[in-house]
């Protein structure tokens, strides 16, 4: 039985460590991919989501005003260690815990791991102090708009619930599973990315789930004319005259493209095609 048992953790040892080295071979790749992108973004060449001139221009703005009025940025320093000094004495047990309504912390072992507990709390203690801070900035100017929106970003992306070492969730389901989860989340990442073709394109939606033509945009008709941005699609009259001035329709352009065009008996496009 002992053997048995023995033999099949072996194979199962054997079957992650071949997945990890094909999944190391696909994240090479994509990291190739990801230099690419960064170098013709740098250069100019290749749109970007963030400018870097306009959004240093953004902070020094910021820290501009921030100077002019000294004794506001002194309240959020005394604030922020306060903060701080409250969640190093809750590691300790100091202090009563305070209810967490953060949905990134709901679990319990959040709060029985003293040390996960430091992590989160430090955390949100630096997060009220941020968005304090924030929330100071005047309404109406763009560049504290963008410091507004790239910081609360970054605080995001710091949450200890992003990363395997400091969320015990995970570390608990890294263990229970035996290494899959682990495995499972890179594949889905460089799945995203090989996607993207370099870039973070993530699915929302199942791929397998319908088919176009199918159960999905399945009226008749064929693509005129397109270009990097879009499709313009002529589709087949259904009846014998058809008004002499064309219907030109233009559906959101952001995930639901084809919303008026489902499947037969429920599109709106195929509709209109049949009053001519």
């Amino acid at each position: 039985m002992n053997d048995t048992k023995a033999s099949a953790q072996s194979a199962d040892i054997a079957e992650q460590t071949e997945r990890l080295a094909r999944l190391t071979n696909r994240a090479m790749i994509a990291s190739a991919q990801m230099q690419g992108h960064a170098v013709k973004q740098a250069s100019g060449s290749e749109y970007a989501l963030m400018d870097a001139g306009t959004l240093a221009k953004a902070y020094g703005t910021f820290w501009t005003d921030m100077m002019t009025d000294p004794g506001k940025l002194m309240d959020i320093q005394q604030t922020v260690g306060t903060e701080m000094m409250a969640a190093w004495q809750s590691m300790f047990g100091l202090s009563s815990d305070v209810p967490v309504k953060d949905k990134r912390f709901k679990d319990q072992s959040w709060s029985d791991d003293p040390i996960a507990r430091s992590y989160r709390d430090v955390f949100l203690a630096f997060d009220r102090a941020a968005n304090g801070l924030l929330d100071r900035l005047p309404d109406g100017s763009k560049d504290h708009m963008r410091v507004s929106f790239y910081t609360r970003q970054m605080i995001s992306a710091l949450s200890p619930s992003n990363y395997l070492m400091t969320n015990p969730v995970a570390r608990k389901e890294l263990m229970e599973s035996r290494g899959e989860s682990l495995l499972a989340g890179l594949e889905n990442l460089l799945t995203d990315l090989e996607r993207g073709d370099g870039r973070l394109d993530i699915a929302t939606n199942d791929d397998t789930a319908f088919e176009v033509g199918v159960d999905l945009a399945t009226t008749k008709g064929q693509v005129v004319f397109q270009n990097d941005l879009m499709q313009l699609i002529q589709y087949d009259p259904t009846t014998e005259k058809v008004n002499r001035r064309p219907l030109l329709l233009m559906p959101p352009w952001m995930n639901k493209f084809y919303v008026l065009d489902l499947r037969p008996g429920n599109s709106f496009i195929q509709w209109l095609v049949d009053q001519g």
